[in-house]
């Protein structure tokens, strides 16, 4: 881990579990297509290290993208679970599930948000027991019930027919609350739908040209 996120790694992410990889739809734009004329809804990508906390048979685990970390209160991930209280969450809903969100603040790529304490951002929550995401609705109930909060959402709609041009335009205009150019926008359809394109479920990020000029 990076030493500004502290703690020490058990080893990797558990393979019940799903890495937050966004796939750039400028490097797949068949994903357009399967998008089309679904219920879709458009958040904004928050600049952080993106974090999971799992429930599964009783045991809670925290992980950073790839690592699952040992318990520690120093530790940026561990900290946000004790934050929002995400562990009695998951314990008490009697499921295996997974929420997935960014952890950004101070010491994590620059603090773009220009916070004053580092915060989490939920963006997925995972069935374990079925291996699949669950949709946008059933997130943010979960989060609006157990006071967990969510990515912003920028645009819902019922038929999506957006080009990628538009899409782009949409993600260069974006900044952050405090001025700083936002990382850009993540689309996705309202119900989890798998992507013959991506192998996998259909999600995908564009990213914003003038935050790729400015940050690399």
């Amino acid at each position: 881990l990076p030493s500004n996120l502290g703690g020490n790694a058990i080893g990797y992410m558990p393979s019940f579990l799903r890495k937050t990889d966004e796939d750039n739809i400028k490097n797949n734009p068949e994903i357009l297509n399967e998008l089309k004329g679904k219920p879709y809804y458009i958040t904004i990508k928050v600049d952080g290290s993106s974090g999971t906390y799992y429930i599964k048979d009783g045991e809670f685990g925290v992980c950073s993208r790839k690592l699952n970390l040992q318990r520690d209160v120093n530790n940026a991930f561990w900290r946000i679970s004790d934050k929002y209280n995400l562990e009695e969450t998951l314990k008490s809903t009697g499921r295996n599930l997974a929420i997935q969100g960014e952890v950004y603040g101070p010491g994590i790529n620059g603090n773009l948000l220009g916070v004053s304490e580092i915060q989490f951002r939920a963006f997925n929550l995972f069935d374990i027991d079925k291996g699949q995401y669950l949709g946008w609705k059933e997130l943010q109930e979960f989060c609006f019930y157990n006071h967990i909060p969510i990515v912003e959402t920028l645009e819902t709609g019922p038929s999506f027919n957006m080009t990628l041009p538009e899409l782009q335009a949409m993600a260069n205009k974006l900044v952050y609350e405090n001025g700083n150019l936002a990382e850009g926008i993540v689309v996705r359809p309202l119900e989890e739908t798998y992507s013959r394109v991506l192998r996998g479920r259909l999600s995908g990020k564009v990213v914003s040209e003038p935050f790729e000029l400015k940050y690399g």
